[in-house]
């Protein structure tokens, strides 16, 4: 996904000037994850400072289950 990501970047950045309009919003994007990934990222370590990791383990193990039902419930199609 990061190849394809930078691979896109590149095509972009090589692109007309008439494509320059993306420019604008990727890099309003990009500035914006990275502060929102390290704003998270801190408050993830606080957390976990203070805290034992039980409600993530829960909440994985949950979410596992539920995707296992899921996958296993949906029938498949058969092919003519």
């Amino acid at each position: 996904i990061t190849l394809a990501g930078l691979s896109a970047v590149k095509n972009i950045f090589n692109s007309p000037i008439s494509s320059s309009n993306e420019t604008l919003p990727l890099i309003i994007g990009i500035i914006s994850s990275a502060i929102s990934s390290w704003l998270v990222i801190d408050w993830f370590i606080q957390y976990l400072q203070k805290n034992k990791t039980w409600m993530f383990i829960s909440y994985r193990l949950l979410f596992g289950v539920t995707l296992l039902i899921w996958w296993l419930g949906i029938p498949t199609s058969s092919v003519k």
